[in-house]
């Protein structure tokens, strides 16, 4: 119940919040023209290049009347394109 927001007095204007967040992530992560992603952790040494002019995304959309949806729920994820060819690294599961 927690991680849909309905233990929250408002759950609507608590996901239109969360959401504003979203997008915040979304714009800052667009400023850093990031060319990669290095993830380590345990057994975990791992680099993503990105494609060029790749664009951050949350799962938010418009349809074409102009009605805001959220395309995944519940969402707390921001998201871009990798670029397969310049992966490397250790990866352990």
């Amino acid at each position: 119940i927690q991680f849909l927001m309905l233990d929250q007095l408002d759950p609507a204007a608590a996901w239109r919040a969360h959401l504003r967040a979203l997008k915040a992530r979304r714009r800052e992560l667009e400023q850093l023209k990031l060319k990669e992603l290095h993830f380590t952790g345990e057994g975990l040494d791992l680099r993503v290049g990105l494609i060029p002019n790749h664009l951050w995304c949350d799962t938010t959309g418009t349809t074409r009347k102009g009605r805001v949806f959220v395309a995944n729920m519940p969402s707390f994820e921001v998201f871009t394109t990798p670029d397969w060819r310049t992966v490397s690294g250790t990866l352990r599961v």
